[in-house]
């Protein structure tokens, strides 16, 4: 539904688009899909800080965990990914992000 709101016109609000690329990288990966959880999740992982919301980053979280799963043990893409994640999760604010949010 969002995205039909959002090519008709309606604003995007991008915290919420992460939310559900977030969600999405989530459902892709239980189905044992890691190609497409990664490319779903690639850009909420370019958020600005001050848009890293609390459900966006719990999204995170778990998509990191169910990346640590055995059955993706041999995924080079999925040791990639959880290392992005842990990344974005911990980094602090850029200089830009604040000059932004100012």
């Amino acid at each position: 539904m969002a995205y039909a709101g959002w090519a008709s016109g309606e604003p995007k609000v991008t915290a919420n688009h992460a939310q559900i690329q977030a969600g999405s990288s989530i459902a892709y990966l239980m189905k044992g899909s890691v190609e497409e959880a990664a490319y779903h999740v690639a850009p909420v992982l370019e958020l600005p800080s001050e848009l890293r919301i609390s459900t966006v980053t719990g999204y995170l979280r778990k998509l990191e965990s169910l990346l640590t799963q055995p059955r993706f043990a041999n995924s080079g893409t999925a040791a990639s990914l959880a290392v992005q994640i842990r990344d974005f999760i911990s980094s602090p604010p850029s200089v830009m992000d604040l000059a932004e949010a100012r």
